[in-house]
C-alpha cells in the first residue's frame, strides 16, 4: 500500500509545486511589466502636459503669471528627468541613448532661448517646438518599449 501512496503521491507533489513556482514567476514577471507600462503613461502624460504649460509660457510676454509657469516647467522637468532615469534600469542600453537625445531636445524646446530672462518676449515658434518635441519624446518611449520587447520576442 505505501508504494501506491509513494507512487501516485509523490509526482503530484511535484507538480503542484511546479505549478506553483511557475505561477509566481509569472505573476512577478507581470507585476514588473505593468509597473513598467504605468511608469511610461505617467511619463508620457508628463511630458504633454509639460510641453502644454511652456507652450502657454512661451505664447506670452514676460508676466507674474509667466513666472509661475516657469516655475512648474521646471519641476516637471526634474520629474521627467526622474522617471526618464528610473527607466532605463529597463530599458536596453540601445535605446537609452534615443530617450535621452529625446529629452534633451525636449528641454532646448521648452526652457531655450529666453526662458526665465527678465523682460522677455513671446516666441510662438518656442511655442509650437514644444509641441512637436514633445510629440517626438512621446514616440521615443513608446518605441524603446517597443524595441525592448521586440527583442524579448527574438531572444526566446
Amino acid at each position: 500500500m505505501s508504494h501506491w501512496i509513494t507512487t501516485i503521491v509523490s509526482p503530484l507533489l511535484a507538480a503542484i509545486f511546479g505549478a506553483a513556482l511557475s505561477g509566481y514567476a509569472v505573476s512577478r514577471w507581470k507585476g514588473r511589466s505593468d509597473y513598467i507600462e504605468e511608469r511610461l503613461d505617467e511619463l508620457c502624460t508628463l511630458v504633454a502636459d509639460t510641453a502644454e504649460i511652456a507652450s502657454l509660457y512661451w505664447s506670452k510676454d514676460e508676466t507674474n503669471e509667466a513666472h509661475l509657469e516657469e516655475a512648474k516647467v521646471m519641476a516637471r522637468l526634474i520629474i521627467i528627468a526622474g522617471l526618464r532615469v528610473l527607466l532605463e534600469d529597463f530599458t536596453s542600453s540601445a535605446t537609452v541613448t534615443e530617450l535621452r537625445l529625446a529629452e534633451a531636445a525636449f528641454l532646448r524646446h521648452a526652457t531655450g532661448g529666453d526662458f526665465g530672462v527678465h523682460n522677455r518676449v513671446a516666441s510662438l515658434e518656442r511655442a509650437t517646438g514644444c509641441h512637436h518635441s514633445a510629440a517626438q519624446f512621446i514616440v521615443a518611449i513608446r518605441r524603446a518599449r517597443m524595441f525592448d520587447l521586440r527583442g524579448w520576442r527574438q531572444r526566446r
